[in-house]
């Protein structure tokens, strides 16, 4: 979201041991075996009809981290999605670092290639969303930062991203998105110059350019995809009607400046807490109060209207914590996670 949720910053215990499936079966090289085929898939897009999924890896086991991605992956079956967004966490020390690393929460691309099999073998389409997080939680939102040196920064982001670009492409990923809400550097000519030609030397799916709900200076490259993460505020009342929603949306829509039109572009986030005021901030993901399934699930039958009306060409909806596992309660878990009455607003969107 927006702005790091908090809930993250409280579970990032436990280090990334890329080492962890090495040698165990179930992660093992036969992994992959089946995925020859499917490796270029991704070279035409598919409307998306997805749900996005938070990874933040807590040195779960190898038998536990696919439980989880099987029941994950049962969940978006009975939302009728038919893509997978795997949202993932890379790392800065603070806004002028120049360098991009992993950290404490950040999956190996060993265990994310294992989950992009077994979505690739369950037919979804499959998003990479490596994002950027700040380590300290009093630091600016990633799209603020302002490295010294943004040529060690990016060449630094090429790096860290190097072995899931390897991972993504022998697992048969479709897609991955790069730039995900960097706001502050959108219109870097490191995107076209370095990222975009690094990653497509290792990665022959598609490749998106992900921004924030404002793309500024943003424009997309040559052969690439775009998406956006709609977080958009709205200043209307918890009682607000899903027509008044969208009329909200359309609203906003009309004061962008949109570097192509709505039937070229992806929504990548759509996403609020369930809670009162959330309106107001849909990027807040926790503001204190109890939990209000309605706030959430009238905030999603606007957005999948807004979808369709303007026919862009996807959407995915933000979130379920893949080692927390589905909400299916009435009411329950994380505020900005599915509440169980949301499901229905996203199967009928489907």
């Amino acid at each position: 979201m927006g702005v790091v949720a908090s809930k993250w910053r409280k579970v990032l215990a436990g280090s990334c041991a890329s080492a962890l499936l090495l040698g165990l079966g179930v992660f093992g090289a036969g992994a992959s075996a089946a995925t020859g085929a499917r490796q270029h898939e991704g070279r035409v897009a598919a409307k998306q009809l997805g749900i996005d999924v938070t990874f933040y890896y807590k040195n779960e086991s190898a038998t536990t981290l696919q439980a989880q991605m099987l029941k994950t992956l049962r969940y978006a079956k009975t939302l009728k999605a038919n893509s997978i967004a795997i949202t993932f966490a890379f790392y800065i020390s603070g806004p002028t670092a120049d360098a991009v690393t992993t950290g404490n929460g950040t999956p190996s691309p060993s265990q994310i290639g294992y989950f992009v099999d077994l979505a690739r073998a369950q037919h979804f389409f499959v998003l990479l969303r490596p994002v950027v997080n700040e380590v300290n939680p009093l630091e600016p939102w990633r799209g603020a930062i302002e490295p010294a040196n943004r040529s060690a920064w990016f060449a630094s982001y090429d790096a860290v991203l190097a072995p899931y670009l390897v991972a993504a492409q022998k697992a048969g990923a479709n897609e991955i998105a790069i730039s995900c809400e960097l706001r502050s550097l959108g219109g870097d000519s490191h995107w076209k110059s370095t990222v975009v030609p690094f990653v497509k030397a290792r990665f022959h799916g598609l490749q998106m350019m992900d921004v924030s709900w404002a793309p500024t200076g943003m424009d997309p490259v040559a052969g690439t995809t775009f998406g956006i993460d709609a977080y958009h505020p709205l200043i209307m009342p918890d009682t607000a009607t899903v027509a008044q929603l969208v009329k909200g949306w359309d609203s906003w829509l009309k004061r962008q400046e949109l570097p192509l039109p709505t039937d070229k572009i992806y929504i990548t986030e759509v996403g609020i807490a369930a809670q009162s005021k959330a309106y107001t901030y849909p990027q807040k993901s926790d503001w204190g109060t109890p939990i209000v399934p309605s706030i959430q699930t009238n905030w999603f039958d606007a957005a999948c209207t807004f979808f369709k009306t303007n026919k862009f060409l996807g959407i995915y909806f933000f979130a379920t914590n893949l080692l927390e596992g589905p909400q299916t309660q009435a009411t329950g878990g994380y505020p900005s996670d599915f509440q169980g009455s949301t499901n229905l607003a996203i199967s009928k969107c489907f």
